[in-house]
């Protein structure tokens, strides 16, 4: 579910491993809807999986839904919800979801309360670089006084919608305009289940 740059890679994968069957692609962008998922990632031969705007077209054939829409987690927590709802696990690119209750304790919390299946939040930063690496580079230390982790990256060599979400490309004004704005109605998505 979500095929930008990260979802078009993800399906790929999952359709070129031999322990995992790609059954369904869902998004949003009526440019992609109604094409064979070959067709956008780059595959050679047609595998009769056409991409669809909801859920509900999918989900009966699937076990888990690999969700990579956004990183915004009170934007996709009626998703997740749905997704549990009815009856399949769920893992997903968002970053928030590597530690939810800090920022979006509400959101959590319903998330718990709905959980019915399982939810994976995972990706390289955070999750990897940032949290596991240095766990088990230091995994062999008798001591450790300190572990300082920092991330610099040039934002210019990175995918669009990465470069949209940071202001990439913005005037100054502009930038902290969209700073200081509400940004919930930046992340406003339909239901998947329609």
């Amino acid at each position: 579910m979500g095929l930008g740059p990260i979802g078009l890679a993800t399906a790929r994968l999952i359709h070129e491993r031999p322990d995992l069957r790609l059954v369904g692609a869902v998004d949003i962008d009526p440019q992609l809807v109604g094409r064979d998922i070959a067709n956008v990632v780059g595959l050679e031969e047609l595998t009769g999986i056409e991409i669809v705007a909801g859920l509900s077209d999918v989900y009966r054939e699937a076990d888990i839904i690999v969700h990579t829409t956004v990183s915004h987690f009170p934007a996709i927590t009626a998703q997740v919800v749905q997704i549990l709802e009815n009856g399949l696990d769920v893992v997903l690119t968002s970053e928030e979801l590597s530690f939810p209750w800090q920022a979006h304790r509400q959101e959590a919390d319903e998330l718990d309360e709905s959980r019915e299946g399982s939810v994976v939040g995972t990706g390289v930063n955070p999750g990897f670089v940032m949290d596991r690496l240095p766990l088990f580079l230091t995994s062999i230390c008798q001591h450790v006084d300190c572990v300082h982790v920092e991330r610099a990256i040039n934002a210019s060599l990175r995918r669009g919608p990465f470069q949209s979400k940071i202001g990439s490309g913005l005037s100054l004004d502009a930038f902290h305009a969209q700073v200081a704005s509400d940004v919930s109605d930046m992340w406003a998505f339909p239901n998947p289940w329609t």
